[in-house]
């Protein structure tokens, strides 16, 4: 169970407003954005609700586990939608592994560089909701939604610029960001530019100190970084029934590590006497990375009778290049200092140096998919939902490499044709009088199966049911049955190797710098993961905020796909294969590259209570003197804000 986590602020913005001023520059360094599945999101137009649901509110019978307004949303402080979700990760992350989807509006996107630059103050509210709601818009079972719901008239143009920089030093983090948005109704066009530059972090900086006496100085702990990127969306009605979504992102990253000063064994005349020696080259065992990745995205959507429609296409293309140094040439250095022509401690231009390693891959991705989903018919107790989906993408993944001079290529591409249904019944409705007794009970239904080139076929199925025996409560339960493929990348990625990579051997009690190998891996299989899920929802008092939720989770999953994990004395006596020691038994290199296991168990327990209420009375005649923000940030007339408290 996570640590109680407090979180006490006043509102900085009047709730009216309706135009975004500058961000502040954040004072403490963000954390990574977590990794997010930008393919999978597209955006199916604005639901028409029926009476009982809020403007925006998303499909199927699952109340948000947990409802953020837009004075909840200043308290977190964030100054852009992927800002935010770093500071929701807790909150959005799924216990059964994949990442969030998205919906603007009850409404899928094209990309989450359609949003990502967003600013809070254009936000309504935003919604938390379980795995199952992702069903009805014909995402997986594994995937929690976060709805946002926009303001129905928006307009702003944002910059921001920041420096972070650790008390300890070391490191300076440096980025620039603007965003340009305008939302007209259904209309929406917005553009996001973002430079930022990461300075090296060494190991010295951090007064880490080596055994074996190798220097520090050039080990960097965290790359060097430059990163830039750009992306737009524009979103147009075509008709009164249709509507058009273009989104587009490019984003171009270099990175640049030290793996410390390469080692050789050198006689210096006239002694014969070797010894090693670390000479100052650290380009020699430098690693240069450089992505470049662009995404392009469409949607059309509109209805068929009380149906709606939406089709989508999308295309993505990643190459990237690393270029690894091996150290010096020792036979050549050698015979140069032996002759008199190579000063080892003098120019260090002059060392020769071993052939770097190289690697390219180039991945991309095509998809087309059409969603329909509507009533199918009504039933005594409420409307049968269904949702439909059939899809085509394909991928190719070609990459090459060289290492110690040994030229190899890989090629591989992946055909997947999908098909789902889900269906929403409900059996008890407390309204229509129906097994009233009972409150308001539904079943849900998912079927989906998948056609891949390379792997044959892979079914899945989810059986759920949501009851509410009393408004206020709410009780979920759900299993699932699902196949998984290994992606592309852990099946094909270039394999790298990387010198100097310090870590702990077991087997000899101490640390050891090693050559360690990583890339894809042809063998792996699909796996097989069945998850059970309990779930409760408490709100006693709506007009407060007071929301308390627990859930449980429990997930088996039959040749599991995986990284390589925690080097122990088992692993290696499961797996000799991977380790590569001398006759000496010292340890020389560990292939890491993914692997099945045969089994793996995880159980999670997770729970909530949030806690909103406003507090404090707005001075009105304070606010018509001011007509903005007052002094510091705060409300006008210093009064009105909100209390938020979120335990977990």
């Amino acid at each position: 169970m996570s640590p109680v986590v407090l979180l006490l602020a006043l509102a900085s913005l009047d709730p009216n407003a309706e135009t975004a001023t500058p961000a502040a520059a954040p004072q403490t360094q963000t954390p990574a954005v977590p990794a997010i599945n930008e393919q999978e999101a597209y955006d199916l137009g604005e639901i028409q609700a029926v009476s009982t649901k809020r403007r925006g509110a998303a499909l199927g019978d699952y109340e948000p586990e947990l409802v953020l307004d837009e004075e909840q949303l200043k308290a977190y402080g964030a100054s852009s939608i992927q800002e935010l979700m770093t500071l929701l990760e807790p909150v959005t992350r799924s216990s059964r592994g994949g990442s969030p989807v998205f919906l603007v509006n009850g409404r899928r996107i094209s990309g989450f560089q359609e949003i990502r630059g967003i600013p809070p103050e254009a936000i309504e509210r935003t919604e938390i909701l379980p795995e199952e709601t992702a069903l009805s818009y014909g995402y997986s079972a594994d995937q929690r939604v976060v709805n946002f719901v926009l303001k129905a008239n928006f307009r702003s143009l944002t910059m921001q610029a920041s420096v972070r920089r650790p008390e300890e030093g070391g490191r300076t983090v440096s980025d620039l960001e603007g965003n340009i948005l305008r939302i007209a109704g259904k209309q929406r066009t917005t553009l996001d530019l973002e430079y930022e530059n990461d300075t090296p972090l060494f190991e010295t900086e951090r007064d880490i100190r080596r055994e074996d006496g190798d220097p520090t100085d050039y080990r960097t702990l965290l790359a060097k970084q430059e990163q830039a990127s750009v992306a737009g969306s524009v979103v147009r009605d075509l008709d009164d029934t249709t509507a058009l979504t273009l989104s587009a992102s490019l984003e171009d990253t270099s990175r640049l590590s030290y793996q410390g000063l390469p080692s050789v064994q050198l006689a210096l005349p006239p002694s014969s006497i070797s010894e090693q020696l670390y000479l100052n080259a650290p380009d020699a065992l430098s690693r240069t990375t450089d992505t470049l990745a662009g995404k392009v995205g469409a949607l059309v959507d509109g209805y068929l009778g009380d149906w709606r429609w939406t089709l989508t296409g999308g295309y993505d293309r990643t190459e990237t290049k690393t270029r690894t140094g091996r150290g010096l040439d020792q036979q050549t250095l050698q015979a140069g200092v032996m002759a008199g022509l190579i000063d080892p401690f003098g120019d260090a231009d002059l060392l020769p140096r071993l052939p770097f390693d190289t690697a390219r891959s180039v991945s991309s991705s095509g998809n087309l998919e059409g969603v329909i989903n509507g009533t199918a018919w009504e039933a005594p107790a409420g409307s049968l939902t269904s949702t439909f989906k059939v899809g085509f993408d394909t991928q190719t993944l070609d990459s090459e490499s060289v290492r110690s001079g040994v030229f190899s290529e890989r090629s591989l591409s992946r055909d997947r044709t999908s098909a789902s249904g889900n269906f929403n019944l409900p059996i008890a409705s407390r309204d229509r009088e129906v097994l009233g007794v009972l409150g308001d009970l539904s079943a849900n239904l998912n079927l989906a199966y998948q056609d891949l080139s390379d792997f044959g076929g892979l079914s899945a199925y989810t059986l759920g049911l949501n009851w509410s025996p009393w408004t206020p409560i709410n009780f979920n339960v759900s299993w699932s049955d699902e196949q998984n493929a290994p992606s592309m990348s852990q099946l094909n990625d270039p394999t790298i190797s990387t010198p100097n990579v310090p870590v702990y051997d077991f087997a000899t009690g101490q640390s050891v710098n090693i050559t360690r190998i990583e890339g894809g891996n042809a063998g792996l299989s699909e796996e097989t993961k069945r998850i059970l899920k309990l779930g409760f929802n408490f709100t006693p008092l709506k007009d407060k905020d007071l929301r308390l939720t627990a859930n449980y989770s429990r997930t088996e999953v039959e040749g599991s796909i995986a990284a390589f994990p925690t080097i122990t004395p088992e692993l290696e006596a499961a797996l000799p294969e991977r380790f590569t020691r001398d006759l000496d038994g010292n340890l020389l290199s560990i292939d890491a590259r993914p692997l099945n296991f045969q089994k793996a168990e995880q159980q999670e327990i997770r729970w909530g209570l949030n806690f909103s209420t406003p507090f404090g009375k707005p001075d009105p005649a304070a606010a018509a003197r001011m007509g903005q923000r007052g002094p510091g940030g705060g409300r006008p007339g210093g009064g009105g804000g909100p209390v938020t408290m979120r335990m977990e």
